[in-house]
């Protein structure tokens, strides 16, 4: 959770860059202040860009 929508683009398109990709959720999808980014990891992710992952 980012809480500002402008870092929230920022840091989804700078993951994108390095092949990540990690979906926005802005206001009015949560409410203002509430700002993130969505992953999903599937089996046919690699494991060493799973090891990378939060939470692993």
């Amino acid at each position: 959770m980012t809480g500002d929508e402008q870092l929230t683009v920022d840091l989804a398109h700078r993951l994108y860059q390095q092949a990540v990709m990690g979906n926005t959720i802005l206001y009015p999808a949560v409410l203002e202040g509430k700002e993130r980014l969505r992953f999903f990891v599937t089996d046919e992710q690699s494991t060493a860009r799973s090891a990378c992952s939060p939470n692993t």
